[in-house]
């Protein structure tokens, strides 16, 4: 079971949170190198820059029924794999580096016009 790493609405307290919180999954927060933060009004998107880092948190998971209706859920929400793919990238943690799914836009070329998101952090300015 990978964790998921989240970097916008789907963080915790923010309003998609609820699709893993009810699935007890629980949040830690992390550091997602290679990618920095756009956004089209309410939503935000990753897309790869080699040079930055974005703010987020990954999802964990005791069992595995639960991460994967919670990940299933979250596919629905955001539209896999046709608006956003989901990709294995790895992450940090206060506890060192590990592999996690993030979602990325289908074609993030389309969004590369986008305004940047302050300190690719979503939770700093929403």
């Amino acid at each position: 079971m990978l964790p998921i790493a989240v970097y916008g609405t789907l963080r915790e307290g923010q309003p998609n949170d609820h699709l893993w919180v009810s699935n007890n999954g629980r949040s830690e927060p992390c550091m997602i190198p290679g990618f920095r933060l756009v956004s089209q009004s309410y939503f935000p998107y990753a897309l790869p820059d080699e040079d930055q880092s974005s703010v987020g948190e990954i999802i964990v998971f005791d069992n595995e029924q639960d991460y994967l209706n919670a990940r299933n859920r979250m596919d629905r929400l955001e539209g896999v794999p046709n608006f956003y793919k989901r990709v294995v990238v790895e992450v940090i943690t206060a506890n060192g580096t590990c592999d996690a799914w993030l979602y990325t836009p289908a074609d993030p070329e389309d969004y590369e016009h986008l305004p940047e998101v302050h300190a690719n952090d979503w939770c700093y300015c929403s």
